[in-house]
């Protein structure tokens, strides 16, 4: 089921910096989110809400649909996750991509939708599924959360959830991240770093929302229905790079 992309167009800052960079823990920050149990609230999720755009400062070259639904509240670690300027930055370079080689794909963990873009426009927006732990970025093998930032289609395939992007998880980035948070000790000792990540079929081709019959099922993957994956695999292919990113709040860019 191919969903309209919706009216909210906001425009994108011209002064967001690239991703976020990694480092140590804050000091004295006792938080070790493996030992806790993560929890979501979406207080609202009604685009006619969101109003004027918050953002003072414009690069009419960028526009797109915001993809925030109201207030999320997870165990994201500070210095360690991206936070909504990271997703911006993300958005972004994910949008230039598409100007220069023809496409790219926005996977939006808050909307529950993938849009490709084409020539820099949003072409085509699906419905999907995520996983069952929705906070943050993933961390180690078994914590069912999907990688957020830029990530590769590296090959297509079939396999036991029917046809499939295979996406670069763990690059070298996952892996110098994943060493800082064991060394910190936010993820167990004897944790793994997992892999596997697929965009792939089995999804319902509805958005795990009230009133809509799709569910956080994938154990770190992107589920679509059939139909859908045909008209994905009709416009991606392998090399193709794109983004995942998390809510984004505007009250992050008010001065």
């Amino acid at each position: 089921m191919v969903s309209k992309i919706g009216a909210g167009i906001f425009v994108l800052s011209s002064l967001l910096g690239a991703g976020a960079s990694v480092g140590a823990k804050e000091p004295g920050n006792p938080m070790k989110p493996y030992t806790d149990n993560p929890r979501v609230y979406i207080e609202e999720r009604s685009p006619t809400n969101i109003g004027p755009s918050p953002f003072p400062f414009v690069d009419k070259s960028y526009d797109f649909v915001l993809p925030y639904l109201g207030t999320r509240e997870c165990n994201c670690i500070p210095g360690e996750d991206f936070t909504s300027k990271d997703y911006f930055a993300f958005l972004k370079k994910a949008i230039d991509t598409s100007k220069r080689n023809g496409r790219s794909f926005v996977i939006d963990k808050c909307n529950y939708e993938i849009t490709v873009y084409e020539n820099g426009v949003a072409s085509v927006t699906y419905p999907i599924e995520l996983s069952q732990n929705i906070c943050c970025n993933k961390r180690n093998e078994g914590d069912m959360r999907v990688p957020e930032g830029m990530r590769k289609i590296v090959r297509q395939g079939v396999g036991a959830f029917g046809r499939y992007f295979w996406l670069d998880y763990p690059n070298q980035t996952d892996r110098r991240r994943f060493k800082i948070l064991k060394e910190g000790g936010y993820i167990p000792q004897n944790a793994t770093i997992g892999g596997a990540i697929e965009i792939h079929e089995e999804g319902t081709g509805e958005r795990p929302f009230v009133g809509e019959g799709g569910a956080n099922w994938t154990l770190g993957c992107t589920a679509l229905d059939e139909e859908d994956m045909t008209g994905l695999r009709s416009r991606l292919k392998p090399g193709d790079l794109g983004a995942i990113i998390g809510c984004i709040d505007p009250a992050d860019f008010v001065k």
